[in-house]
Formats: C-alpha cells, structure tokens, sequence
C-alpha cells in the first residue's frame, strides 16, 4: 500500500472508529453497508474495495482539514465537477 492510500486508510478508520463522520456518495454506502455495521478496524479486503468503488464512480478524496477548522466536517468525499 502506497503512502497516499496508508493516508486514506487511517483517515477512513479515524472516521468510522471516533466520530463516524464519514461523507460518502449513497452508492458508496449502499454497497458497502458502510452505516448498518460497526467495524472497529478497516481490513486491507474492505480497503481495496473501497478504492475500487471510488474509482467506478469518479470520486476525489481530500483528507486535508482547513486551519482551524473542524476536522471531523472537513472529512469527505465529493464528486468531481
């Protein structure tokens, strides 16, 4: 695993461990069930997945908080324009 995607793996579990926060596409959700289960670790399987899903939908990620901002409503991904 690449430096960015380690990034994207402890942001996605930071996410869903502390805050559940997490802004994902409903296609994303739907297909990974990502809010009826309660994982307490991301597996390298649900990882791969998930890069998968964001490559199939065309899906940017931009882990990088704002200064002084909230950092768990800064966690998202959103769709290109």
């Amino acid at each position: 695993m690449n430096f960015a995607a380690k990034g994207l793996r402890r942001s996605l579990e930071e996410c869903l461990i502390i805050d559940c926060n997490l802004i994902l596409p409903l296609e994303v959700v739907d297909r990974l069930d990502l809010l009826s289960s309660r994982f307490t670790r991301l597996t390298d399987f649900m990882i791969q997945h998930i890069f998968r899903l964001i490559d199939q939908i065309g899906i940017i990620w931009n882990p990088a908080p704002r200064i002084g901002s909230n950092v768990a409503s800064d966690r998202s991904i959103s769709h290109q324009s």
